[in-house]
């Protein structure tokens, strides 16, 4: 929690010069600028906003001005069935929302656009929605100003999408599953026990890791990988692994290079080198299945190393939706996998 707050430039109104303040929330925090000496116009300034601020408290609390501030009317839409309302001001931050619950991807993002058209009765708000959502664009009506113009249109665009059923009746975005886990924004409030990520990600499986195989077979044939690593810069060496999958990988994986960078600005130039097939026994099957369960809890879910004791084998992998191997492996003189290191497995 922040109990210092130093501004380097001089706020512009007394709603800066609060709001700054206000960063600082322990008691007996302290609130400082830096002037230039001798500079006694910024030094009336903070002085003015100090008196500002007081005449505001004593205002709020005691109410001692009759002067009023006459607003444009704000208007509401409100749905009979539920009692559910929702004025202009509030309408588009439920438009944009909604538009985040609709479907997309890293390369799609579903946020309104605005556009605004001054005619002689004053402006005038286009809204643009993301072609996934039922209805493409409103266009509000005549305001005085391009503020008033959007909440105008916003409201509009709310009212269309409850009537289309894109909205509940509690004026909430429809879930197509209603089993489906809420996702938490990650600007909410949250405890210290819960994920501090703030969206869930689909996972998706490549067709080359859904083939199985049976731990009942005699003799299961994998296709194999030797997984190569070029550090840069080139001052360790890592440890041989291969992949071995049910069915051969596509031509483009073969020839493909990935550039992992890790911290301290170093990068491993991650490539695979297609080294045939390997031939596992009935027994070397599970042994290897049980080596990959026991790394894998070392290496993503140390919890797990709580006991000194982990029970292995009891995951039923007939459920599973991957079925490949990573392995320790010693090489041949091409840079192909000579044979699995069952020693250290």
């Amino acid at each position: 929690t922040c109990c210092l707050v130093i501004r380097f430039d001089l706020p512009e109104t007394v709603a800066s010069f609060i709001q700054s303040r206000g960063r600082a929330r322990m008691p007996q925090s302290e609130y400082a600028f830096l002037v230039n000496s001798g500079n006694q116009k910024e030094r009336d300034l903070i002085e003015t906003f100090r008196q500002d601020e007081a005449h505001m408290n004593m205002e709020i609390a005691f109410r001692t001005s009759s002067e009023t501030f006459v607003g444009s009317a704000d208007r509401v839409y409100k749905v009979d069935s539920s009692g559910a309302s929702i004025g202009s001001g509030y309408s588009i931050s439920l438009l944009h929302k909604y538009c985040s619950k609709l479907p997309h991807d890293e390369y799609f993002d579903p946020n309104p656009k605005f556009f605004f058209f001054n005619d002689l009765g004053g402006t005038v708000c286009q809204i643009i929605l993301p072609s996934n959502a039922p209805i493409h664009q409103i266009v509000g009506t005549q305001q005085s100003s391009m503020e008033d113009a959007k909440k105008d249109v916003c409201l509009k665009a709310i009212e269309e999408l409850h009537k289309l059923g894109a909205l509940n009746d509690f004026l909430l975005p429809q879930q197509d599953n209603a089993n489906e886990v809420e996702l938490v924004s990650s600007d909410s409030d949250s405890t210290e026990d819960e994920d501090p990520r703030g969206e869930l990600h689909e996972m998706l499986v490549p067709d080359a890791l859904k083939e199985p195989w049976s731990s009942s077979e005699d003799l299961v044939s994998l296709s194999s990988y030797y997984i190569k690593f070029n550090p840069v810069p080139e001052d360790r060496i890592y440890r041989s692994f291969g992949l071995f999958v049910k069915a051969p990988l596509p031509v483009e994986a073969e020839t493909m290079e990935l550039d992992l960078h890790l911290a301290h600005s170093r990068s491993v130039i991650t490539k695979l080198v297609p080294s045939g097939f390997a031939n596992f026994g009935k027994d070397e099957i599970v042994l290897a299945q049980n080596f990959q369960e026991m790394f894998l809890k070392l290496v993503l879910d140390r919890m797990k190393f709580v006991s000194d004791y982990v029970p292995l084998g009891r995951h039923d992998r007939s459920s599973s939706s991957t079925f490949y191997l990573l392995l320790p492996v010693m090489l041949g003189n091409d840079d192909k996998i000579a044979s699995i290191d069952w020693g250290t497995i």
